[in-house]
């Protein structure tokens, strides 16, 4: 493994450690590891038993995925490293709420989001579009709507 490819999966390892089990940060967090290798060396030191403990468990988790969800892993660490620290906090946030939700309502989400992914663009467009519309009306106007929706829902 390359010094770039161990960085980089340091790097991930290190977000799917402190942002766990639905990106909830553990206190407290330390700094990201460093780039370079005798400071990354130090900042392991730093790191509490548990915390070196856990990090390695990842990491050997890690090193067990297939290529094809490693890849994707590495998009997603690379996503949030990108990320504001707002951005952030707002991911951390619909998590939670995610994970308060009900089984029933979690699996029927989950199939929402694969409905909108597997819409064509223009198809999505349109439907922001109408998203867009409904969000400047007013709260009664907005509960006509609904109401319709349910009724028609009802009929079918």
């Amino acid at each position: 493994m390359t010094r770039r490819e161990l960085n980089r999966w340091i790097a991930i390892t290190f977000v799917a450690l402190f942002l766990p089990r639905g990106a909830e940060a553990r206190e407290p967090t330390p700094s990201p590891p460093p780039s370079d290798p005798d400071e990354r060396a130090e900042w392991f030191e730093r790191l509490t038993p548990e915390q070196r403990d856990e990090l390695r468990k990842r990491y050997r988790r890690l090193q067990g995925l297939p290529d094809d969800e490693r890849r994707a892993l590495e998009r997603r660490a690379e996503r949030w490293r990108s990320m504001a620290p707002e951005q952030r906090e707002r991911a951390r946030e619909r998590w939670k709420r995610f994970r308060d939700l009900p089984p029933e309502a979690r699996r029927q989400l989950r199939e929402n989001m694969r409905r909108w992914r597997d819409l064509p663009p223009k198809e999505r467009r349109r439907l922001r579009r109408r998203f867009e519309r409904f969000q400047k009306l007013s709260p009664q106007q907005q509960e006509r709507v609904r109401e319709r929706a349910r009724k028609r829902r009802t009929t079918r």
